[in-house]
């Protein structure tokens, strides 16, 4: 397989099914009117103790405001996905999270008020910096 150019990484990365699904969500965020400065692409958190790596993160006004994780479109989105992604908003303090396999797209916002901590939303809230 031939690279692909990551316009927000300034690079040719691996072209695999994880990395267009990234593509098309950094597209899909871009068209929604968030600046390329405002996401971060794989960068390293520490989760309960272990160094992990998210896909993307958005940041509004300097602080984490959207963590995305990304899976092949082959790969379902369940409870593990689910989890994996909460641990990062988690550790993040992050008020949105995003699951997508490019075909599904779950987005939440953490909601403490609520028995699950967390809610489904339709679409992304509005973003101002």
């Amino acid at each position: 397989m031939e690279p692909i150019w990551d316009e927000l990484r300034k690079q040719w990365v691996r072209d695999t099914p994880e990395e267009r699904v990234r593509q098309q969500v950094i597209g899909w965020l871009l068209e929604r009117g968030i600046p390329a400065s405002a996401i971060g692409v794989e960068k390293k958190v520490s989760v309960y103790g272990r160094l992990k790596r998210f896909d993307l993160l958005v940041f509004r006004g300097g602080l984490p405001w959207l963590v995305v994780e990304c899976k092949a479109p082959h790969v379902p989105l369940n409870q593990k996905v689910y989890d994996q992604v909460f641990s990062y908003r988690h550790a993040l303090n992050c008020p949105l999270a995003l699951a997508t396999n490019g075909v599904q797209w779950i987005l939440f916002r953490h909601r403490p008020d609520l028995p699950a901590g967390m809610e489904t939303l339709q679409e992304l809230p509005t973003f101002a910096p």
